[in-house]
């Protein structure tokens, strides 16, 4: 007697986090007689294809990210009966974190930021973000930069400082001069002659 079973899958996780640079291992167990064939296809991507029950992703990268899907799939032929096919399928999501290390880019400025990259499942969408780390040379060239604009807007500062003391007192130095020319001619000037004056009468 052929024992015959359609095709099920009653093992998969629904959520699998991994970080860019490991390896992803999502194990798809399935039942059916005879044994069901076990493939993977991911949302978005209609050239992805892997055969076998365990998907296995070496070096996972940022573009990894995404629903996948197991599919399983077994043809039965009942005695006197026409063959049928029997499927089942269901569906994960791979999350990759890219976490910056200090010891992956020591030249960082801030060598703790973080990103992740995440799939939403209802639109199957795939958010993203990216950190750049800064050369040596672009560190150095930033900071000199930086340096440069800063004594810049040091020199003008002092310039306009002195510009202005110059200024207050060249006013101060023309006031004090008028005020002593002004009573200096007060104090030389002439009285006016007056004809009338009995300084002018010739005495007797």
């Amino acid at each position: 007697m052929i024992v015959q079973e359609k095709t099920g899958i009653w093992s998969l996780p629904e959520d699998v986090r991994s970080v860019v640079g490991k390896t992803v291992d999502v194990e798809c167990k399935v039942a059916g007689a005879p044994a069901p064939q076990v493939w993977w296809t991911k949302a978005g991507n209609s050239s992805f294809a892997y055969q076998g029950g365990r998907l296995f992703i070496q070096n996972v990268q940022a573009y990894d990210a995404g629903m996948y899907t197991c599919n399983a799939q077994n043809t039965m032929t009942p005695s006197g009966q026409e063959s049928r096919d029997t499927r089942d399928s269901r569906d994960f999501v791979l999350n990759v974190e890219n976490p910056v290390f200090p010891g992956d880019c020591a030249e960082c400025f801030n060598p703790d930021l973080t990103f992740k990259i995440t799939t939403t499942t209802p639109s199957n969408t795939v958010t993203s973000a990216t950190v750049a780390c800064p050369s040596v040379a672009n560190q150095g060239l930033i900071v000199a930069t930086v340096i440069g604009w800063l004594l810049a807007a040091t020199l003008f500062a002092i310039g306009l400082l002195f510009f202005l003391r110059y200024r207050q007192s060249s006013t101060i130095t023309k006031t004090a001069e008028q005020v002593f020319l002004s009573s200096t001619a007060d104090h030389y000037t002439e009285p006016i002659s007056d004809q009338n004056s009995p300084d002018y009468l010739t005495s007797v």
